[in-house]
């Protein structure tokens, strides 16, 4: 049977370390993945999934665009139908954008924080850091589909 003595002289000891261990372990492994020799190869990799994602955000607008022209031809109930199923994409397609956002960013803050580790001269040497989007620009003109 284990005294009470034990038990607390136990949680004295190791809550502490598991507390500990629970803190640190995040700063091992960033420490890790921050690798100089590996870094501009994960430079690549984010500039890859950032052109891929932009790339799939250009095909969804075009088959948008696509059905919306569509629906504008349709008349009566096959109108409503077909808007309905653009309303249904639109949805799917804005929470699907923000989950992959939110992933996106945590890789990036990670990323961007290896470079910092590294010093000032490893930042202006990642490709992610040249990607300049004409943000005055709509989506639609970026894609090349506003007709003004």
């Amino acid at each position: 049977m284990i005294s009470k003595s034990n038990s607390r002289r136990f949680l004295q000891s190791g809550l502490p370390f598991a507390f500990a261990l629970v803190a640190l372990t995040p700063l091992l492994v960033v420490a890790g993945e921050h690798d100089g020799a590996k870094m501009p190869d994960r430079c690549m990799e984010m500039k890859a999934e950032h052109a891929k994602m932009n790339a799939d955000a250009k095909a969804q607008d075009v088959a948008l665009a696509a059905e919306v022209t569509r629906m504008n031809n349709a008349k009566g109930a096959e109108k409503s139908t077909i808007m309905a199923g653009i309303v249904t994409t639109l949805v799917e397609q804005r929470t699907e954008m923000h989950v992959k956002s939110e992933a996106m960013q945590e890789k990036m803050m990670s990323h961007m924080s290896g470079h910092m580790q590294m010093g000032k001269d490893s930042m202006g040497q990642c490709p992610m850091t040249k990607i300049t989007a004409n943000v005055s620009e709509s989506p639609n003109q970026r894609n090349g589909l506003d007709k003004n």
